[in-house]
């Protein structure tokens, strides 16, 4: 069974990232949703060498480091699928940072809570 830190040790997310997520008082599939985009967008800062600002990786880019990810080398039918779901998680991302008036790099890990925040208390 794997532990709880041996999870963490390749998660763009951090466990106070985690807990905070936990704490924002969200709905569970909106907890849920935040830390799905908060990864996606963690794994995009990682494939762009972690520039502070620009676009997010092109569909090649995010092939690339799909397929070079050890534990993803042998299983191409699920290198697609997930290549599929970045892609979304990307223009949801690309949709947040455009209200902003940023580029999808600039956004936070905050910004993604408080942008799901303010959309409950309108």
């Amino acid at each position: 069974m794997m532990l709880e830190s041996e999870r963490l040790v390749n998660s763009p997310l951090s466990m106070e990232q985690i807990k905070k997520i936990d704490g924002s008082g969200l709905s569970n599939i909106d907890r849920h949703y935040v830390r799905l985009l908060a990864h996606c967008l963690g794994c995009f800062k990682e494939i762009s060498k972690n520039r502070e600002s620009g676009a997010l990786p092109k569909e090649e880019e995010l092939f690339a480091w799909l397929s070079s990810q050890p534990t993803l080398m042998n299983d191409k039918p699920f290198i697609s699928d997930l290549l599929v779901q970045l892609k979304t998680a990307r223009l949801q991302l690309e949709i947040l940072a455009e209200e902003r008036k940023i580029t999808p790099l600039e956004l936070t890990f905050d910004e993604l809570i408080n942008a799901f925040i303010s959309i409950h208390d309108a």
